[in-house]
C-alpha cells in the first residue's frame, strides 16, 4: 500500500477475475503436476512404505502430532517452574520424557525410511 493511497483514502477494488486469479490458477495446475508426479514416484515404492506414508500424511497423525507437542511444552513448562522454585521433580516426569524422547525419535526415524533425501527437499 503506497503512502498516497494511505493519505487519500481512495482505494480501488480490483475488478472480478483481478490480478490474483491467475497466480492461483497457475499454483493450482502446479500442485496438480507435483501430485500425479508424486503419485507416480510413489507407485514403484513397496506397499507397506505406501501405507505408512499414508498414515503418517493423515490428519489424524497431524493432530495426534500436533497434541503431543503441546503436551510436550506443558511438560517443559512445568519442570522449569518446579526447577526455578528449587523444587525436587516429580518421579514421573523423567519416564514421561523419555517416552516423548523416543516418540519424536520414532517418528524422525519414520519420515527418513518413508521420504528418504526428498524430506529435505519437499519434492515428494
Amino acid at each position: 500500500m503506497s503512502l498516497r493511497k494511505m493519505t487519500t483514502g481512495s482505494f480501488r477494488s480490483q475488478p472480478r477475475g483481478g490480478s490474483l486469479e491467475k497466480p492461483l490458477q497457475t499454483a493450482t495446475r502446479i500442485s496438480m503436476l507435483h501430485q500425479s508426479e508424486r503419485g507416480a514416484q510413489r507407485a514403484s515404492w513397496p506397499w507397506y512404505r505406501r501405507v505408512v506414508a499414508g498414515i503418517i500424511e493423515s490428519r489424524i497423525y497431524e493432530v495426534l502430532m500436533g497434541l503431543v507437542v503441546v503436551i510436550n511444552a506443558v511438560l517443559i513448562i512445568y519442570e522449569t517452574d518446579q526447577r526455578a522454585a528449587e523444587e525436587t521433580l516429580a518421579s514421573w516426569q523423567r519416564p514421561v520424557e523419555l517416552s516423548l524422547l523416543i516418540f519424536y525419535t520414532v517418528d524422525v526415524a519414520v519420515q527418513f525410511y518413508i521420504y528418504r533425501s526428498h524430506l529435505f527437499n519437499d519434492t515428494l
